[in-house]
Formats: C-alpha cells, structure tokens, sequence
C-alpha cells in the first residue's frame, strides 16, 4: 500500500482521496461497479489534473467495457501518459480541440489546423480511437468504419469553456440510444453545431451562455457527410 499526495492505492484499493477537506473514497470494486450499469462513459470534464485524477482516469480507462467519450483533462493526463492508451477495452471517442490534440500528438496548433483530416486519420489509424477533432469544419475519423466525416455546422458561439463538455453529453447520450460510436461522434457533432448556431442567433454570439442547450436547434440541414 502506498500513500501519494493524499491518494491510498492498494491492489484491493485504487484509488481513495481527501482533498480540500471532503473524504471522496472509492474503492476499485465500486468504480468497476459504477461502470457496470453504465450505457456510455464521459471522463475528464471538470476532473483537473491532480494525482486522484490521475489514479481515477487510469482505473477507469483499465476497467471500462462500454463506449467511453474522454475529453478534456483525460486528454491532457493521457497525453502526459501515452501508455494508457493500451488500457482499451471498448470503443473510446476522443474529442479534442487543437490545443489538447497538439498535447496528445506533439503536432504544432498551426499544422493542426491545416492538416486537421490526415492527422485526425493518422492517430485513428495508429491507437483505434474514434477522433472528433474539434475545429471550425470538426473531422471525425471512425474507428470502426474507417470513414472520416466533416462536420459544417457550429458558430463562434461555441468558442467558449465548456462547450466541449456539452458535446461530450450530446455523444453519450445518443451512445445510449444505440447509436455506434462513429456515427454518434459525427451526428453528436452535427447537433452541438446547429444548438450553437440557434443560440447564437438568439442571445447573440457573447450571450449564448444563458442558454447552450443541446435542445435549441432546428434540424433543418443535412447532417455531416463522409468525406472517403
């Protein structure tokens, strides 16, 4: 048993914290339970880069068998940990936006955004992850299918903190559905643009955080479209 930065691990144990004076334990058996009843997983949003996210990221990537959408800070911990990438044991959907992408790649922000398609296709190539890489025309590579979608809708709106989180729930949420991962990834991103663009026009591009709800959209376009 060892005892980090306010983290118990054991091999009974992974992991246990207290941090900023709330007692939060969880057992591995409790985490692989909480997984169990699970459609989809979202991990990452809110969760910061401390040793107990660490620990929970790594237990819960080695743990989970359904679909799992890692965003934000399970990037960045996954970046500066790319052995965790061997934990696969589902489909994972990783959503990032350039700057995370550039973490997990070591790829440039402006090469990013010129070579946003072949970069996207290389890391589904190389690690069997499902990419929905955020930018102003968002490329979603397919693991499964090998298709590679473009996605046209969104605003200016959606450059905001947290907006990704919203995508995030959007994907999972049609995970649960029964959509395949690749197809919820694509239409996920399709349905946070057109939200984004009917807030926007509503509340303006600065006033959209009254009210980003993936609900506020008319379907009224044509969802993204593969581009092999």
């Amino acid at each position: 048993m060892q005892q980090k930065g306010g983290i118990t691990v054991s091999e009974e144990e992974s992991p246990k914290v207290t941090e900023r004076g709330q007692h939060l334990p969880l057992s591995l058996s409790h985490l692989e339970a909480l997984l169990a009843s699970c459609k989809a997983v979202v991990l990452g949003p809110g969760l910061g880069q401390s040793e107990y996210a660490a620990a929970l990221v790594r237990e819960t990537l080695r743990h989970c068998r359904v679909p799992l959408i890692a965003d934000a800070d399970a990037l960045n911990l996954i970046a500066r940990r790319p052995s965790l990438l061997a934990l696969r044991k589902s489909p994972w959907i990783f959503t990032p936006h350039p700057g995370e992408m550039s973490r997990l790649t070591e790829h440039e922000i402006p090469e990013i955004l010129c070579e946003t398609r072949r970069i996207a296709e290389n890391y589904r190539e190389n690690y069997g992850v499902t990419l929905c890489l955020k930018t102003d025309e968002s490329i979603i590579a397919d693991a499964e299918s090998g298709k590679t979608y473009r996605n046209e809708s969104g605003s200016p709106a959606l450059a905001k903190a947290g907006s990704g989180d919203v995508l995030s729930g959007i994907i999972a949420g049609l995970l649960c559905l029964g959509m395949k991962p690749g197809e919820a990834a694509a239409f996920g991103a399709y349905l946070h643009g057109r939200a984004g663009q009917a807030a926007a026009e509503r509340y303006s591009l600065h006033g959209i955080w009254r009210a980003i709800s993936p609900m506020r959209f008319r379907a009224s376009c044509v969802p993204p479209h593969s581009i092999n």
